[in-house]
């Protein structure tokens, strides 16, 4: 896997060189934002390490640069450690946040995490094209075409995608979301699929603000539906997962109004499934 790592601290640079190389990685290093955006026009490599603190440009703005030119995996590593700083992190299309001081054991287990990835992006998924609705999921390029074209993805931003949309009209709770993604380490990692999402919306919804895709059912997780108005129960299948069905009004062929639309969709817990 080809990484870049952008620090400017020259005892990280040569230490993070030599552990991934010994791991069988190729490595580039830079000392500052833009000599790493450089690099990065010119390598683009697999995966980015980089520090938030970066002379002349830095480290949120630099993943945000990366992200809009391809689908490389970005790691933050950094002294800045703050819940705010770490969700400023993803929020920014980042897909791991590492605080310093750091294990060097874990980092270089996150980096073989990512390395997996790039050899197997959609591992568990299928090859075959997904149609849904105007969107069009191909899991060999890790695209997606719809009425803002065809936007290339990153490997976790497709999972998540292809995980709901493989589910249509089931709503996916973010823990059960998380674990489809991650693993069994996925179920607290609410707030990074919340962050993956925000991302997605921006790249494939004509309007982020009133998505119509990606559509969130507060208090139990996402699902992909046509826009209207719903109702869930629990979906007997799996404890993770809601199974979305028309309200009356919708199955009676009555358009929902604009008032229900701002309102978004509803939750109903059904009595016979034992939810209370």
């Amino acid at each position: 896997m080809r990484v870049l790592v952008v620090d400017d601290d020259q005892y990280i640079l040569d230490l993070l060189t030599y552990l991934l190389t010994r791991e069988g990685h190729s490595v580039v290093t830079a000392r500052d934002g833009q000599q790493a955006l450089a690099y990065w026009r010119v390598e683009k490599p697999d995966l980015v390490i980089s520090e938030v603190d970066l002379p002349k440009l830095g480290g949120y703005e630099l993943c945000e640069m990366v992200k809009e030119s391809g689908p490389a995996l970005f790691i933050f590593l950094s002294e800045r450690a703050s819940e705010k700083d770490i969700l400023r992190g993803f929020a920014a299309g980042g897909d791991d946040y590492i605080a310093k001081p750091f294990s060097l054991r874990i980092l270089i287990a996150r980096v073989e995490a990512m390395a997996r990835k790039i050899a197997a992006p959609v591992e568990g998924v299928s090859q075959e094209k997904l149609q849904i609705g105007e969107l069009a999921l191909d899991a060999g390029r890790l695209e997606v075409t719809g009425p803002r074209g065809t936007v290339r993805l990153s490997p976790t931003e497709f999972e998540i995608l292809h995980a709901l949309a493989s589910n249509k009209g089931v709503v996916v709770a973010e823990e059960r979301l998380g674990e489809l993604v991650w693993g069994p380490e996925g179920r607290g990692k609410a707030g990074l699929v919340k962050n993956h999402i925000h991302q997605l919306r921006q790249k494939i919804e004509p309007d982020p603000n009133a998505p119509r895709y990606l559509l969130t059912v507060p208090g139990v997780g996402y699902t992909m539906i046509p826009l209207r108005p719903i109702s869930c129960v629990r979906h007997p299948a799996c404890p993770g997962t809601w199974q979305a069905r028309e309200d009356a009004s919708a199955s009676e062929g009555k358009e929902p109004s604009d008032d229900e639309l701002g309102r978004g969709p509803s939750v109903r817990k059904s009595s016979d499934t034992g939810s209370s």
